[in-house]
C-alpha cells in the first residue's frame, strides 16, 4: 500500500492505494469538515493536518503501514510532502484524560442531591395530580 499526496491549485488530496485494488481511503481539503478548520487549504499546516485525517482513517480501517509513494528526494525537496508524510508517520496524537488537574471548571468530587420538600411530595402517588 502506497500513500500518495496530490498538490492542486485550489486544494490537497491524499490516497492510501492498494496495488491492486486502487484506492482504499483518501482525504481532502475539498471536505467542508477539513476545510472549515483550515486557514488555507494549500499550505505546510493543511498538508500536515491531512496527513493527521488520513493515519486517523487507517487506523480505524486497521491498516497500520504503508510506504511513501513518493521519491525521497522529492519529499525532502517539498515542505508539504514532508510534513504530510511526518503527520502520516505520527499518527493521531494521544488524547488527554479530562478531569481535574487539567480543567479548572471540573470537580473532582460529585456533590450529593439533596432533595427538598417538593421533590419528595412528587414522589407520593396520592399526592400528585
Amino acid at each position: 500500500m502506497g500513500a500518495t499526496l496530490a498538490t492542486f491549485k485550489n486544494h490537497i488530496d491524499a490516497y492510501i492505494t492498494h496495488y491492486e485494488n486502487g484506492v482504499i481511503l483518501n482525504a481532502s481539503t475539498r471536505e467542508p469538515l477539513i476545510s472549515q478548520q483550515l486557514h488555507s487549504p494549500v499550505d505546510v499546516s493543511a498538508a500536515y493536518n491531512i496527513g493527521r485525517v488520513l493515519a486517523d482513517r487507517c487506523e480505524q480501517a486497521g491498516i497500520s503501514w504503508c510506504i511513501p509513494a513518493t521519491e525521497g528526494a522529492e519529499v525532502e525537496r517539498s515542505e508539504r510532502k514532508k510534513a504530510f508524510y511526518d503527520a502520516l508517520q505520527a499518527g493521531e496524537p494521544k488524547s488527554i484524560e479530562h478531569s481535574h488537574e487539567n480543567d479548572p471548571n471540573f470537580t473532582w468530587k460529585r456533590f450529593t442531591v439533596k432533595h427538598t420538600r417538593e421533590d419528595k411530595l412528587d414522589e407520593n402517588p396520592l399526592i400528585r395530580k
